[in-house]
């Protein structure tokens, strides 16, 4: 084998630093102490700076596997470096060098610097006794790039050699990577990793690892990268939980002490009423115990067996969120200002003490409240009618079914919570119109609209929902030409007289009814089995399929519908977690000639349902 034509002046370093260490034994019991720095990168090109983590790396794991010598792990030295910000230090500079040794409790620091002329790669090696700051050696090496492991490993064997030491290692060293521009890869991972970037840091070193795939130490990383990313996950995961847990006792503690907001200053009704949207969002926080996690789009079905807590808690979130509107009323009458031209303006920044909001940032939470008091007549009208709830988060869920139909004696007041909605926002609509002029009243149409909207998701109301989109052309004959032209659309569509998807899928499922033919009741199944669930929650797919089999059963030429129907309300069963329901209408398809194989698969690819023991679908 030639050897490289740097090994002859790196020996001797090697040799020397040998003979350093060995008589550091000498003098001592214990084991030596080797920090090995990071190399300051002096070839000129940034893109190169990453390098000195990666050769720190490499030499730090072969001489870790040295018997009687310890050498200081990395993660140390990047702790101490961000610990006393020496990040960008000139870690060939003696002063330096000493510190950390220092702060690492190192008896001895190696560190150097990297030169390059092209395709040559020069390192400057310097030896430093901590503890007299003494150099006890500088040299250099110098030999291609690609031959950057030979270096490393050149240096590993004197000091093995020259101690009477052996390795701990296998044959095969981890560190064997092929050249410059694959250990620079390599370094970046580690540097994303110390960043706490341990998804991109794994994946950054997945791809040296294809690279390089006898680069052992590469895929050491990669499995500790992603050990790291799990732990971090968990770690998120306790603080969140702790926070929260904390958020929410704080909330209950200030609602121990009774407040009249006449009674409060300003700032302090403003916490009042951010503390009370709070108040809201952990009634949500806990309702979602009782409800499917959300897998069939936004949709959140109340479980099985869970509708007395689901219902209660939802009483509770519109009893806190009427409080919250009457209390936003008050506010707005003892603190608003009108001007001489009539406008009227409100500081609307309600927000929480420092602690609170600190808290909020910890549990991931949106730090800004203002959206949950925003448009709160509205906001209620949407939840109690519609399901529509917002969490802690921002994001929103449609609850199913909704509270109107849990407690059917909550509906009209539900209903007019919009118009109340409507009436508050046309009035400030006015308001501004008579001091700036005509304007568009957005607020007031849209409240008119989400109106429209509950009674047409309901059939038997579907006339009043045409009336009410009609009675937005009669208010506001003076909105954007194209939204006038918009809800001339619309009823045109619930009329029958211009296409609409929706529409007609209900127009044909009627029709379906009445003919029981087989692509007029499978073609619009999904649209009609979606509303059903989103007025009567997972009921509804029990109801929908008593009234096809009332209407349908024994029809002619129909053999191949009864499996399909199954099949599909039991895959609409499984997406809302109902694995009770998902196993009832799979025995179904199959006792209706379906195949098992079929089943399977089903359960195996869109259901977390485990098997049942008595599986009508297992194989004979």
């Amino acid at each position: 084998m030639v050897r490289p034509a740097f090994a002859l002046p790196l020996a001797r370093v090697a040799v020397a630093l040998a003979c350093w260490l060995c008589a550091a034994d000498a003098r001592a019991e214990d084991r030596p102490i080797v920090a090995v720095l990071y190399f300051d990168n002096n070839t000129g090109d940034p893109q190169l700076d990453m390098l000195k983590k990666g050769f720190a790396d490499m030499m730090i794991t072969d001489l870790a596997a040295v018997e009687g010598m310890l050498v200081v792990e990395r993660d140390r030295l990047e702790e101490l470096l961000a610990e006393i910000q020496l990040q960008r230090a000139a870690y060939f500079d003696k002063k330096t060098a000493v510190k950390l040794g220092k702060g690492l409790g190192a008896r001895y620091a190696v560190t150097g610097a990297f030169y390059t002329a092209t395709p040559q790669l020069r390192i400057d090696v310097r030896l430093i006794d901590i503890g007299t700051g003494r150099v006890l050696l500088t040299s250099k090496v110098v030999g291609a790039q690609t031959e950057i492991y030979s270096l490393e490993q050149t240096l590993v064997s004197k000091f093995v050699t020259s101690l009477k030491l052996e390795l701990l290692t296998t044959a095969v060293p981890k560190t064997r990577v092929p050249d410059l521009a694959t250990l620079l890869d390599y370094a970046k991972g580690v540097d994303l990793a110390d960043r706490g970037e341990y998804e991109a840091a794994s994946q950054a070193v997945a791809q040296v690892i294809q690279k390089a795939p006898a680069f052992a130490l590469a895929r050491v990383r990669k499995e500790e990268f992603l050990k790291r990313l799990e732990e971090s996950v968990t770690r998120r995961a306790m603080n969140a939980e702790q926070a929260l847990a904390a958020l929410r006792a704080s909330t209950e503690r200030y609602f121990k002490k009774p407040r009249a907001l006449k009674d409060l200053s300003p700032e302090d009704a403003k916490v009042h009423l951010a503390f009370r949207a709070l108040q809201g969002r952990f009634i949500v926080i806990a309702l979602s115990a009782h409800l499917s996690a959300g897998a069939a789009g936004r949709l959140r079905a109340v479980l099985p067996g869970h509708e007395r807590q689901a219902t209660k808690l939802m009483k509770a979130y519109r009893a806190a969120a009427l409080t919250l509107l009457d209390e936003l009323a008050a506010y707005r009458a003892l603190h608003s200002k009108t001007f001489p031209n009539g406008l009227t303006t409100l500081d609307e920044h309600y927000e929480l003490p420092d602690a609170e909001r600190r808290l909020l940032e910890k549990c991931g939470m949106n730090r800004d409240l203002r959206g949950a008091t925003r448009e709160p007549a509205l906001a209620l009208a949407q939840f109690v009618v519609m399901g529509e709830v917002e969490d802690l988060l921002g994001a929103r869920a449609t609850l199913a079914p909704p509270l109107a139909e849990l407690e059917p004696a909550l509906r009209a007041d539900g209903f007019k919570l919009y118009q109340r909605a409507w009436a508050e926002a046309d009035t400030q609509a006015q308001a501004q119109a008579r001091a700036a002029g005509p304007r568009t009243p957005y607020d007031a149409i849209r409240a008119l609209e989400e109106h429209a909207q509950a009674l047409l998701l309901r059939d038997e109301l579907r006339e009043q929902g045409i009336a009410k989109l009609q009675e937005i052309l009669d208010r506001y004959p003076d909105m954007e030409p194209r939204q006038f032209e918009r809800f001339g659309t619309r009823i045109k569509e619930e009329l029958g007289l211009v296409h609409q998807h929706g529409v007609s899928q209900l127009e044909r499922y009627a029709k379906a009814l009445q003919t029981c033919d087989d692509m007029d009741l499978r073609v619009p199944l999904g649209t009609i089995s979606e509303r059903r669930v989103r007025l009567r929650g997972l009921p509804g797919l029990d109801q929908l399929v008593d009234e096809i089999e009332r209407r349908c059963k024994g029809k002619p030429k129909l053999t191949g519908w009864w499996p399909y129907l199954y099949n599909s309300i039991a895959l609409s069963a499984a997406r809302l977690e109902d694995c009770a329901r998902f196993d009832a209408y799979l025995a179904r398809s199959i006792a209706v000639g379906a195949s098992k194989r079929d089943a399977r698969a089903y359960r195996k690819n869109y259901s977390k349902c485990p098997t049942p023991a008595k599986d009508p679908a297992a194989e004979p």
